[in-house]
């Protein structure tokens, strides 16, 4: 299904760990970072390089069309933007834990210069301090989704992620309490 700005996790992987438009491409979510990011050695080139990553990592199921996660417009077809599985999305966080945790640990901050955080859920919540990365998305195809990556109660990482939801901070606060609340770690 179309993923939106979850796209931003696989463009942050690509971009060199010291460059600074990383800050706003996953704390804000900025659209024009995620673009200028690809602008050095082509936009094309950079989502070639995008969809070779996805095949590396075996998301079979992963296509992407651009970096930022925009779809083309209200009648596109599944070829007109980007789309992955929330198995797939799995595989990319445990692959971002293990090799970039940097970007994680970015994707949290509450504000990094002008760029300030859209996760309503970095606080708040009594889990809030548990939280190690996240990535917000919505656009009209998507509707909104967020992936939140948890630091579990007897070691190891949560990650859940809500795709298509109408409200995805209602429905990731319900499914994260649910799975603290009942799962035996």
């Amino acid at each position: 299904i179309p993923i939106a700005s979850l796209t931003k996790l696989m463009t942050a992987m690509l971009a060199s760990p010291s460059d600074e438009r990383l800050y706003p491409l996953l704390i804000e979510s900025n659209n024009q970072a995620a673009i200028a990011l690809a602008e050095r050695g082509g936009q094309e080139a950079f989502v070639g390089q995008m969809n070779q990553a996805a095949a590396a990592l075996g998301l079979d199921d992963t296509y992407f069309i651009n970096p930022s996660g925009l779809d083309s417009d209200a009648t596109s077809t599944i070829s007109e933007f980007n789309y992955s599985t929330a198995h797939d999305l799995l595989r990319l966080s445990t692959h971002l834990l293990t090799h970039r945790p940097d970007l994680l640990a970015i994707s949290i901050l509450p504000q990094a210069g002008a760029a300030k955080n859209i996760n309503e859920l970095l606080t708040g919540q009594v889990w809030s301090p548990e939280i190690v990365g996240g990535k917000t998305g919505k656009t009209d195809l998507a509707k909104k989704n967020l992936l939140l990556v948890l630091r579990a109660p007897r070691g190891g990482h949560l990650i859940n992620i809500v795709l298509g939801a109408n409200d995805h901070f209602a429905a990731m606060t319900q499914l994260t309490d649910w799975v603290l609340g009942s799962y035996e770690f």
